[in-house]
């Protein structure tokens, strides 16, 4: 096939999953590597990031675009979407270090340098490219003379196809953004320097950021993903973008964040999605939030996907009345996580946010975003060292409790913004049972930031009546936020209760 021929890109191939052999190369024209030492680093950091559930679901739609194949290598293209919600997730354009694996296996990861267009521009056909990446996967041994250390590159495409077959569902780890510049229409030459820089960038973050552990070997960072390691070695792959420049090309698709996105990944018409920018004092986090429209407005309650007043009042709060380092906090019905990713930024130790199943995909998008470090950028001088940030959907309820604490320990602090609102009995019944469980005692504190709203008198006033003694807790103090408020008039009708718990609780 001539290159002129080639205008569209290659579709992933439908053979059953088999384990697939790599087969190593030597060191070509076109080469980017990451060490083996930071491959499996990589490797294990997205394995923790995937055990706190900060994962992205990626949604393959074509593989090796012509301008990657022109300069001889291999990717994958895919949709970011939150984790079983399939709504897309927007990133800054850039190069990303993230990492990949087929959804449901029970197989390791492997690293891949990403190329992701962002804002900038339409595709060729005219439509937005946010959400959208393409991906080298860095795991394919170079045999390289008196190289101790060990260099992986992008899997060669037999390779790659072999280890995702039709499976067109990935498990996405962002681990970090590392290059900030516009991929604009490279092709050839400026390809493979654009390619080379986040690989570079990728391999340097690692090592910045003490990621580097001990280092393993080839075959056990290719065993990990399922793949095996063959004995054979290939020489480079060619370079046909010269070849393609001379018969007329350019402006190829490609990591130059052209590609052509699928028509299939339409975005939903009946919900939009806004990004929610706080700051106070010093103190900044940005969540998206959701305004649905849904065909049955009473079928599912979406309170967990926006932003409310009282949760932005709070949050000023927080700023100013309390000094959260080295706290150990749950955020109990974090919604979009607003409230528990500012006590993150403040320097909390740990942060456990937990919400209905329904309510996950969005709040770990958040987290995982937020989490996301960005080498291109300066921490300001306000911005302290972040603790580990963690998402699990909380049921309430004693024995859901329980398997929590079995996880993540008892609490220094439980925040609660808006979760008392004309619940029924069993409802906040079942909350007092985790409060009881879940706080540290003596010492440990949980925090109410509620509205008062017509007809919730009764059930609230329950709820507050009962608590004490039920959680084993003394009130400490009750606040109005309205100093913290936007509110147009000065009613006192958002309040923060704080209670500390006793020595011990009839558990």
């Amino acid at each position: 096939m001539s290159p002129m021929a080639r205008t569209g890109v290659a579709a992933l191939g439908a053979a059953a999953w088999t384990r697939c052999r790599v087969t190593p190369t030597t060191k070509g024209d076109f080469c980017p590597t990451l060490p083996l030492a930071a491959a499996h680093s990589a490797q294990r950091l997205a394995e923790r990031h995937a055990v706190r559930g900060l994962l992205l679901r990626g949604k393959v739609f074509a593989s090796t675009t012509p301008a990657v194949q022109d300069i001889g290598a291999a990717s994958i293209c895919i949709q970011l979407e939150e984790q079983g919600g399939g709504r897309p997730v927007e990133l800054l354009d850039g190069g990303y270090l993230v990492a990949l694996r087929p959804e449901g296996r029970s197989t390791g990861f492997l690293p891949a340098v990403a190329g992701v267009p962002g804002r900038q521009g339409l595709d060729r056909a005219g439509r937005s490219r946010i959400g959208l990446a393409e991906c080298l996967v860095m795991a394919r041994p170079v045999r390289l003379a008196d190289d101790e250390e060990g260099h992986v590159t992008f899997l060669h495409d037999a390779a790659l196809r072999g280890w995702l077959s039709d499976e067109k569902i990935l498990d996405v780890v962002l681990l970090a953004r590392v290059t900030d510049f516009f991929l604009g229409l490279n092709a050839g030459t400026w390809l493979r320097i654009r390619i080379s820089d986040i690989a570079s960038a990728s391999a340097r973050w690692l090592a910045d950021a003490s990621c580097l552990g001990d280092s393993g070997t080839f075959e056990e960072l290719l065993n990990a993903a399922g793949l095996d390691l063959a004995n054979e070695v290939e020489p480079p792959p060619d370079d046909a973008s010269q070849l393609w420049h001379f018969w007329g090309g350019g402006g190829n698709t490609g990591m130059s964040g052209q590609m052509t996105n699928n028509p299939e990944l339409a975005h939903s018409e009946n919900e939009e999605t806004h990004v929610f920018h706080f700051s106070h004092k010093g103190v900044a986090v940005s969540v998206s939030e959701r305004r649905q429209q849904p065909k049955d407005p009473l079928a599912t309650d979406y309170t967990g996907d926006l932003v409310w007043p009282t949760a932005v009042a709070f949050s000023r709060y927080l700023c100013e009345k309390h000094c959260l380092e080295g706290a150990r906090v749950l955020d109990v019905g974090a919604g979009t996580g607003l409230v528990g990713l500012l006590v993150h930024r403040m320097g909390a130790k740990t942060v456990t946010f937990t919400d209905v199943p329904r309510v996950i995909p969005l709040l770990s998008r958040n987290v995982a975003l937020h989490c996301l470090p960005d080498a291109t950028r300066k921490a300001g001088p306000t911005e302290k060292q972040a603790g580990e940030a963690i998402v699990r959907p909380l049921l309430w309820g004693e024995a859901e409790a329980e398997a929590l604490v079995q996880e993540r320990g008892h609490f220094d602090l439980v925040l609660c913004c808006e979760v008392v609102y004309q619940q029924p009995q069993q409802v906040w019944q079942a909350l007092q049972a985790v409060l009881k469980r879940v706080l540290a005692r003596p010492g440990g504190r949980v925090v109410f930031a509620y509205q008062h709203r017509d007809g919730a008198e009764v059930t609230d006033a329950q709820f507050f009546e009962t608590l004490e003694e039920a959680c084993g807790v003394r009130l400490e103090s009750e606040e109005s936020l309205s100093v913290w408020d936007d509110a147009w008039d000065d009613i006192d009708f958002r309040w923060v209760r704080t209670y500390v718990a006793t020595a011990a609780a009839q558990l």
